[in-house]
């Protein structure tokens, strides 16, 4: 059992190494210069603004026994 394990171990070894790193891709293109205080976006969080007035009674109710916290995080300016 123990020479299985070292046989795939050395199979997986050579499997990967011959993986082409073409085949890897970024998430963000590794030959853009971002400088300080740059919006770097990873994935899509659709929203949009609750004007029901069904459904902000309901997150309201739903909200008045949550203790929230802040993790400081947001930054809001005028």
């Amino acid at each position: 059992m123990k020479k299985a394990k070292i046989v795939i171990a050395i199979l997986l070894t050579l499997i990967m190494s011959f993986v082409p790193i073409a085949t890897i891709s970024y998430a963000v293109n590794p030959t853009t210069v971002y400088e300080k205080g740059d919006l770097i976006e990873f994935g899509s969080y659709p929203q949009s603004l609750v004007e029901n007035e069904r459904i902000i009674a309901a997150l309201d109710e739903a909200s008045k026994n949550t203790e929230w916290k802040s993790y400081d995080y947001y930054y809001f300016s005028d």
